[in-house]
């Protein structure tokens, strides 16, 4: 069995700001943020090959900070090597006060900067969660955070194609969760399969996860120590 530990952030700091000082608009407090944009592309390093490959992207179960760099990478965040099978640091600074373009780009950015205002891949610690550990997440803490219970919130997987013998990534979807108590008086989760889409007119009422990359849905971003939080006899599989 794979253990570790991982720390969820407290409150979703995008939602609120409360410094009566700052120049800060409207606009820098929102509700949520999409996965990415219209026609990004995958962010897959290939069948069985790189960084990410095909069958990580989707059944991404665990490595939430390989999904996060991936999804940089695919963004313009973070370059690729000339290979394009493996991150190659960051693109760009990250400015202070610039609202995010997309979930990862959010927690990416609560990370450590160095003095010219970058983020290296050694230095980010704080991520957006993969599949399992967002499901685990919500699940875990439904009866403590009230925004569990009435939201959908982004992981870092990318969803599957549908009508595939192989899993194949979605280029326009990607996972998200949301936790809730069945019939059966069990907390779970609502499931993001090949065909288990989102619908966003019906918003937290709908029945599945997969969901389109552009769709605005909550973040909750996670920390996992630099030495991977391990927990004792346990080790990297």
């Amino acid at each position: 069995v794979y253990q570790y530990t991982i720390y969820v952030e407290a409150y979703e700091e995008y939602r609120d700001y409360y410094d009566p000082l700052s120049q800060w608009t409207t606009d820098q407090v929102y509700e949520g943020l999409p996965w990415g944009p219209a026609n990004m592309g995958e962010i897959n390093t290939g069948l069985g090959i790189g960084y990410l490959p095909h069958l990580n992207a989707v059944e991404n179960y665990f490595e939430g900070k390989k999904g996060t760099i991936a999804i940089l990478m695919a963004t313009g965040v973070f370059n690729k090597h000339w290979t394009g099978l493996q991150p190659d640091g960051p693109a760009r600074a990250m400015v202070l006060d610039e609202v995010p373009q997309t979930a990862a780009e959010y927690c990416y950015r609560k990370n450590k900067t160095d003095a010219s205002g970058m983020i290296s891949e050694e230095n980010t610690v704080w991520y957006l969660p993969a599949i399992r550990e967002l499901e685990n997440t919500l699940t875990t803490y439904y009866p403590v955070y009230k925004e569990f219970q009435e939201n959908f919130y982004w992981s870092s997987a990318a969803a599957a194609r549908e009508g595939e013998w192989v899993t194949y990534e979605a280029s326009e979807y990607a996972r998200a969760t949301m936790a809730y108590v069945n019939g059966s008086g069990s907390i779970v989760h609502k499931p993001s399969g090949a065909d288990q889409y989102y619908d966003p007119a019906q918003g937290a009422a709908s029945a599945y996860g997969k969901a389109l990359r552009t769709q605005p849905l909550r973040i909750r971003a996670v920390y996992r120590p630099s030495d991977g939080g391990l927990i004792d006899g346990d080790s990297y599989p």
